[in-house]
């Protein structure tokens, strides 16, 4: 039996926060009931196992396991640090160790607690949070001094691991925590930020961190040792596993060599709904290595409804994974939209018959940390998509995958509709456009189009549907066709190709018709449907 983690040893769910949503949400000082609620309130009575807590920034030097040489005492630039520092000062001399109260608290419910750390932290390097770690600012030796494409201002003052100094002293940050705090697992976030060494010296270098990760290791071993119960260690990294040994992370050798206990490939900024974690999956069989789908809470250019959450974890349940790394998902919550379903995650004989929203993940254009950094950290993504003039039949091929067992729900009776959505950018009525699904046409009395080219509401956060980006091509107007699926047996379950042909192109019009979304929406008789709603275009 591959190992336990909290009160189960199956579905896994890790819910991961960052340090200002613990220690920084209400006013400073925080009482501890207050930061003991700003945990719970996110994971009690659900399916989450471990609590994540990522110490970032300066909280690394309030907490006193690094020291930092700006920005982290007071008078601070602004009043994030502050907010933070005034809790943990304020428990610190009045002798209460706040790390160890909020695993007590997690403990009681069943959860463990979980130290993350950014690897490779920018976040600091140009403004921003502007709390420099002492180790940093005297050795400007150790950094890389290279610009990435995706974050070509911060990525400067990247750190350097092809030395070892750069290695002992992040594995110096594991120790430090071991030594104050009795933790239950350490996460190792590779993806904040994925940049290892200089573009040119990968190669030369790669095993090197190999080894400095048997090394950490070696010291989550001693702690669990010293402290009398099980200590995990988890790698968070890129979604691909090629792209993970480009950058210098070999991962299917960290899994073959039982390093890790957990490998969670992940999203980077925006989720991801085509992952190809099937070879981490295949690396994992047979070893003490669980493999987790990572998730970041947002689309390109929005929030995730319930359906989304709920079609995304479904997908990684069938497709095999131990468990789901949810990070950053307070988004919601911090946008007004209320919180995401973490209590149904969870189960995938619980979500089987609940609604859903299949997508298909979309590049943003013109936002580095999704169409730059695709090509170096993720996969191509397929939209969105150009729509051509077809003068031969043909048009745009988009595969989307559907998980839940259409068949089994239409002999049961409990379907009450299974809906293809398309939005299309610059759509006026005198623009023809043929949908094919799975090589059937689509007959024009399910279709109805939706949505008027020149209504368009600012893009403004919480929306699932923000309005695309106005650039030279398009005025960020759009419409949404939209294909009753319910009868027929168009959709299958598993891989799906839509085809869309554009037969007829207003000529008064110059923009192209961009193919912006394609999603499947499903839903069950006598299930509460929440979300899924264009706000203000329909």
């Amino acid at each position: 039996m591959k190992l336990q983690i909290g009160r189960r040893d199956h579905h896994h769910v890790l819910y991961h926060m960052d340090h200002g949503e613990v220690f920084g949400r209400w006013d400073a000082p925080l009482s501890l009931e207050q930061i003991i609620e700003n945990v719970l309130f996110w994971c009690r009575n659900t399916g989450v196992n471990a609590f994540n807590l990522q110490i970032t920034g300066a909280t690394r030097h309030f907490l006193d396991i690094a020291e930092f040489s700006s920005n982290a005492e007071p008078p601070f630039l602004h009043l994030g640090h502050w907010d933070i520092y005034e809790t943990i000062r304020y428990h610190k001399e009045r002798g209460v160790n706040v790390m160890d109260e909020i695993a007590k608290a997690l403990h009681g419910e069943g959860i463990e607690l979980w130290a993350g750390l950014r690897v490779n932290d920018i976040h600091h390097t140009t403004g921003g949070e502007s709390a420099h770690p002492r180790f940093w600012a005297e050795h400007p030796e150790y950094r890389t001094n290279e610009s990435v494409v995706w974050d070509y201002m911060r990525s400067v003052g990247a750190l350097d691991f092809a030395h070892k100094e750069v290695r002992d002293y992040t594995k110096g940050l594991v120790e430090k925590i071991f030594e104050l705090y009795d933790v239950d697992g350490i996460c190792l976030d590779f993806n904040r930020m994925p940049i290892l060494f200089k573009s040119n010296e990968v190669d030369q270098h790669r095993d090197k961190v190999t080894q400095w990760m048997h090394e950490v290791r070696a010291v989550v071993d001693q702690a669990a040792q010293k402290q009398g119960h099980p200590v995990h260690l988890e790698a968070r990294v890129p979604s691909v596993a090629e792209q993970c040994y480009r950058m210098g992370a070999d991962t299917l050798r960290w899994i073959d060599e039982e390093i890790v206990h957990v490998l969670s490939p992940s999203t980077i900024r925006y989720v991801e709904y085509e992952m190809p974690l099937e070879p981490f999956i295949e690396a994992a069989k047979g070893k003490d290595v669980l493999v987790f789908a990572g998730i970041e809470g947002l689309q390109a250019d929005g929030i995730l409804s319930r359906e989304m959450y709920r079609a995304w974890a479904y997908h990684y349940w069938k497709m095999g994974v131990d468990g789901l790394h949810l990070f950053n998902n307070c988004y919601n919550f911090i946008y007004g939209a209320g919180a995401h379903p973490v209590e149904e995650l969870h189960d995938p004989d619980w979500l089987a018959h609940l609604g859903k929203r299949y997508a298909v993940t979309r590049t943003s254009l013109g936002a580095s940390w999704s169409e730059k950094s695709d090509p170096l950290l993720s996969y191509p993504k397929q939209l969105p998509r150009t729509l051509q003039l077809s003068d031969d039949g043909r048009g745009e091929i988009v595969t989307i995958n559907v998980d839940d067992d259409l068949d089994q729900a239409k002999q049961a009776d409990i379907l009450e509709s299974l809906g293809l959505m398309l939005r299309v950018t610059e759509k006026t009525l005198l623009d023809k456009i043929v949908v094919k699904v799975n090589g059937q046409i689509i007959p024009e009395n399910i279709i109805r189009i939706r949505g008027s080219g020149w209504d368009r509401k600012q893009a403004r956060l919480p929306n699932v549907y923000n309005e695309p980006p106005w650039t030279d091509d398009t005025s960020g107007s759009y419409r949404w066709v939209f294909c009753d699926l319910s009868q027929g047996d168009y959709l299958r379950t598993g891989s799906n190709e839509i085809e869309v042909i554009l037969t007829e192109k207003n000529p008064a019009v110059l923009a192209p018709l961009q193919l912006y979304n394609v999603e499947v929406d499903i839903k069950y008789r006598h299930i509460q449907h929440e979300g899924n709603r264009d706000t203000g275009r329909f």
